[in-house]
């Protein structure tokens, strides 16, 4: 997966999706463990109409936190 930092931008994460044609990325945190994700759909809700500044806003701020996870045996 497509994955960033939680200091991510909104912009760059943005842009990420746009280059890869893709519809979330996973949000890593300091340590490279799952923090959350931003998808599509964040972006529509939490971003559009908003008057967020895409640039200096991290990603952290707007993702979804502690997605709920499964393993390949679940």
């Amino acid at each position: 997966p497509i994955t960033v930092n939680e200091d991510t931008s909104i912009f760059d994460t943005l842009m990420l999706l746009q280059q890869y044609k893709i519809g979330c990325v996973v949000v890593l945190n300091s340590e490279m463990k799952l923090a959350g994700i931003f998808t599509e759909r964040d972006v529509v809700l939490k971003v559009v109409l908003k008057g967020i500044d895409l640039k200096t806003t991290p990603v952290s701020t707007l993702m979804t936190k502690d997605p709920k996870t499964a393993t390949m045996t679940t």
